[in-house]
């Protein structure tokens, strides 16, 4: 049951990447929010986390980390390359 909290992250954080994270030992794997930040913003752990708590989501459910990307990697067809991200990140 740990990995499947990330399509609800997907929906609620749509223009911001990916949420998908690195290997875990009891879940299999944890949430990472890769997000694009808009020029000029800044953004923190604990802003992404309270915004997915007041969409509705569980704790069990929120990032444990955030990455900031300056872009989300596409495939040749326009499509998120999770595969990217996963490569990048996974720790």
């Amino acid at each position: 049951m740990g990995g499947q909290c990330r399509r609800p992250a997907e929906r609620v954080l749509p223009r911001h990447g990916e949420a998908r994270g690195p290997r875990d030992a009891r879940w299999g794997e944890r949430p990472l929010a890769c997000v694009v930040v808009r020029a000029g913003a800044t953004l923190g752990l604990a802003a992404v986390r309270d915004h997915l708590l007041a969409s509705g989501f569980a704790s069990w459910q929120l990032p444990d980390r955030i990455e900031l990307i300056e872009a989300v990697p596409k495939t040749s067809v326009g499509k998120f390359d999770k595969k990217v991200l996963r490569a990048r990140y996974a720790r």
